[in-house]
């Protein structure tokens, strides 16, 4: 049975306005089909990459998940959910997202994420609690353009009121001058 993925990738880029870009990706489908057919997977898995790169550089910065999580994630998906969104005032807040359509640059070998938080905080109001500009600074270094990366942030806020909040982390690659907001709803209590 024939594959209809190559197809419905450039049929989508295509409506966006990447006509050559679609007909590239369709091309990429259409040879790892025939590749897994002669039983080259790591060359079907290759051709496959290539177009999801493609892809990526195109692609704004998004994000898969902006999620509050229990405790320290152990890595990318590796983390427990946090249950709803209210927290008491000491207790510390972390946030888990993955961006993508970051770029990379090069160090030697090394392919660089490297990425600058900013964040704010506003009351159910919309009045302005406060915030910090490139409050951090989330790098990766690896061998390869990796597109599992994660971004966590510790928030504590025990010197604000109990009350219904907001925080919008903002995250700009400093490669690609791609930037893009998040904003999750919180209740802090006692």
């Amino acid at each position: 049975m024939k594959s209809l993925l190559p197809y419905a990738f450039a049929a989508v880029l295509c409506a966006s306005g990447g006509g050559a870009l679609a007909g590239e990706l369709a091309d990429a489908g259409t040879a790892a089909e025939a590749q897994v057919g002669h039983g080259q997977y790591l060359d079907a898995l290759a051709a496959l990459a290539t177009a999801q790169d493609k892809v990526w550089e195109k692609s704004p910065l998004l994000f898969r998940k902006t999620i509050f999580v229990a405790s320290d994630p152990q890595g990318f998906g590796i983390y427990d959910l946090h249950e709803g969104s209210t927290f008491k005032r000491s207790e510390k807040i972390i946030l888990y997202a993955e961006p993508i359509g970051y770029g990379f640059r090069k160090d030697g070998e090394l392919n660089v994420i490297d990425l600058s938080l900013d964040f704010e905080v506003r009351a159910k109001d919309g009045r302005l609690i406060g915030g910090q500009k490139a409050f951090a600074s989330p790098q990766l270094r690896s061998r390869v353009q990796t597109h599992e990366f994660f971004v966590k942030v510790v928030y504590r806020y025990s010197a604000v009121p109990a009350g219904d909040y907001e925080v919008k982390t903002t995250v700009n690659d400093r490669t690609s001058g791609k930037s893009r907001s998040f904003t999750l709803p919180f209740t802090l209590t006692e």
